[in-house]
């Protein structure tokens, strides 16, 4: 042995060699050593494993197989409760300072913000001298030219009297003042006298330019309904706002909540309260009315600088919903489009959640009080159109109950955490031909630049999906987890599920953990845990048949083969390889194979069983009068493999079974086989156990 122990059960002949000692529990211990006597005692010595998200959804440490001078451990799971519901959830959206925490239960943003939501440094004057800045003394200055910086620089103040009702002022010399309406109209009608009430940030004319440019923003286009006036427009919205300040009970330069703005019937303009440069100004503000909003896919498109939707019931989306910050809530929210934003996008369901088109963003959260669903649009000539979330930095994605991912491809440049309080499933799309036969479907794929979290209340089903994470992993199931592979209508293996991280991986679950013809690799430690039983299951392929004829002088030979493999199930980690089970440890002739040290533990039964291929050929001569069939068959025993770089450690609370490999070797087989330095330690008592050499 050169550094490295491997070791691989034997049989004779056909018949397994079964190597079994029994004892109390934490009696039974296999050590390894270099010689034929009992080495040291050894075993896969690893730290807690935890791994836990910035918001607190998540902590799961893992404390798995140690071993010292009394023996080994056992391993213990320790994991917070996820929320069963999306409430309280504190999704983070927003950018850099300005970042805020938007709780589904609640969700106070408003239905659509647009200049109340800029902020006035960002505002720039128009070119050519149009406006100047009021200082409220008998000369102004003019604003000549686009300032770099807006209104930076420029040293404004509130008027404690009447004389300065703006801070910003149309040039009597280029417009008609007749010929506008301003904030004026509001304030009057509301009993407010708008000599003596607070700075406005411009006069009516530019109050007027405001409101076109935040239409435009958030619509794409510059008026609402059937305006084709931009005054008529605006003194709509202010007559609106008169109309719903009493129903809605709104104060005088105080935006509007979200049970507000929700109960809106019709658009309007209302007054809000902004800082500059230590001066507060009223800045006028379009809200949107939205009882059920619907955004349809025939060339709409709401843009802005940050974009804020709420709809009281269902929202819709087949269009396009693009911004730096993005913010939308519903009761019930589907995307058949695109939303896309430069910085934070939060979408949230108070209920369901359903995406069919794509998301993307820099921070991007998905919240639904209910179900959560990502999968693949209507099939196009028998071709799914794939769904897709891309958030350049991190994902967040929670459901109350259920989240679903089918056709969808998921990535995050960062970290990324998917939880559900009660089932998570990640499965191919299911499409069918022309005949209702169901055919294979478009894949799952959920790639991070760095760690990731998937987190089930109940059961977490990994079938046919590829999961890879930059750095490290948690995979975990309140009840059962597995990982399996979609198979076509021939039965065969369509699609494995993968699973690869550069960092350690860890798969948790309360009841079973499985994983069946899937491909686990970890670049860390790779820890494998289950509350009652954990199965690492190979399976036996479909046999394949061939046949083919030839002669033989006047005999004609038929010659027809079946040949049959094992699509083996490997575990592969780059440090430590720990499996561990609260009941059985059941291993079909899988391989284990673990850079640094191997442990398995079982407070029952370790069971590692083996699979049969069986080869046939059945050679059939015939000729004039005389047929005769030659069959011949060949056996092949597959058990399971233990490769460690370092040292290996196996505790059973029960029975420890192994069942060995063999390749068709003869009864003299366990003559010729070499003993490694592998014990069984019951009572004391070294009982040596068989290995193939």
């Amino acid at each position: 042995m050169s550094g490295r122990t491997r070791q691989t059960a034997a049989t004779v002949g056909s018949q397994a060699v079964v190597g079994r000692a029994t004892g109390s529990a934490g009696s039974i211990r296999v050590a390894t050593g270099t010689s034929g006597s009992a080495g040291t005692h050894v075993g896969a010595n690893t730290q807690d494993a935890t791994l836990a998200t910035s918001g607190g959804i998540v902590k799961m440490s893992v404390a798995p197989v140690m071993s010292n001078d009394s023996g080994l451990v056992r391993s213990s799971v320790d994991q917070t409760t996820v929320q069963a519901t999306a409430a309280g959830s504190s999704v983070t959206a927003g950018a850099n300072a300005t970042r805020t925490r938007v709780d589904p239960a609640t969700i106070p943003v408003t239905n659509v913000v647009g200049g109340g939501q800029t902020s006035l440094t960002q505002i720039d004057l128009p070119i050519g001298g149009l406006y100047r800045l009021s200082s409220g003394a008998a000369t102004d200055r003019t604003a000549m030219g686009r300032a770099a910086i807006g209104l930076g620089g420029i040293n404004a103040w509130r008027s404690n009297g009447p004389g300065r009702r703006y801070l910003i002022e149309t040039d009597s010399r280029f417009v008609n003042y007749d010929n506008f309406i301003s904030s004026d109209f509001l304030l009057d009608k509301l009993g407010v006298d708008p000599e003596w009430t607070q700075t406005r940030l411009g006069d009516g004319f530019y109050e007027q330019r405001l409101v076109l440019d935040q239409i435009t923003q958030l619509t794409g286009r510059r008026y609402l309904g059937n305006y084709a006036d931009g005054v008529a427009q605006y003194r709509a919205l202010l007559e609106s706002g008169v109309a719903v300040a009493g129903q809605l009970q709104l104060s005088m330069g105080v935006g509007l909540t979200a049970a507000q703005a929700a109960a809106l019937t019709q658009d309007i303009v209302w007054m809000v309260e902004q800082e500059y440069q230590g001066q507060t100004v009223l800045v006028p503000v379009v809200y949107l009315a939205s009882n059920s909003l619907q955004l349809r896919g025939n060339g709409a498109l709401i843009a802005g600088g940050n974009v804020e939707l709420n709809a009281t019931n269902a929202m819709n989306n087949q269009g396009v919903i693009a911004g730096a910050d993005v913010s939308i809530t519903a009761g019930n929210l589907l995307n058949q489009g695109r939303i896309s934003g430069t910085g934070a996008v939060a979408l949230e369901a108070r209920n369901d959640l359903l995406n069919q088109g794509q998301i993307e963003g820099r921070d991007v959260g998905l919240a639904a009080g209910d179900n959560l669903v990502s999968e693949a649009a209507k099939a196009i000539n028998g071709v799914g159109i794939l769904s897709g979330i891309s958030a350049s930095n991190t994902l967040q994605m929670m459901a109350g109950n259920d989240m679903t991912l089918t056709g969808t491809r998921v990535q995050a440049g960062g970290s990324a955490a998917l939880i559900a309080g009660n089932n998570l499933s990640l499965t191919p799309s299911a499409l069918r031909d022309d005949n209702g036969l169901l055919r294979g479907g478009d894949a799952v794929s959920l790639v991070t630049g760095k760690d990731l979290i998937v987190s089930a209340g109940n059961d977490l089903q990994l079938h046919g999906v590829t999961i890879a994470a930059g750095g490290g992993a948690a995979l975990q199931a309140g009840n059962n987890l597995s990982l399996t592979p979609t198979t076509g209508l021939d039965g065969k293996v369509a699609t494995r599920t993968s699973v690869s991280t550069g960092d350690s991986l860890q798969l948790t679950a309360g009841n079973d953990l499985t994983i069946r013809q899937a491909e686990v690799k970890a670049g860390g430690d790779l820890i494998a845990a289950a509350g009652n039983n954990l199965n690492v299951e190979s399976v036996l392929n479909e046999t394949e048949t061939n046949s083919y004829n030839s002669r033989n002088g006047k005999t004609r030979v038929t010659t027809t083969t079946t040949t049959q493999s094992i699509d083996q199930q490997a575990l592969t980690a780059g440090g430590n390889l720990i499996l561990s089970a609260g009941n059985d440890v059941n291993l079909v002739a899988a391989k284990l194979d673990a850079g640094k040290g191997l442990g398995i533990s079982a407070g029952n039964d370790i069971n590692a069983s083996t699979l049969t291929t069986v080869d046939t050929s059945d050679v059939l001569e015939t000729r004039k009068r005389f047929k005769q069939t030659t069959s011949t068959s060949d056996e092949t025993v597959q058990g399971t493999e233990f490769s460690a770089g370092g040292n290996l450690a196996m505790q059973a609370g029960n029975d420890l079974a192994v069942f060995n490999k063999a390749q068709s070797m003869g009864q003299d087989a366990w003559a010729r086989c070499r003993l490694i330095a592998a014990f069984v330690l019951q009572g004391g008592k070294e009982i040596p156990l068989p290995w193939q050499c």
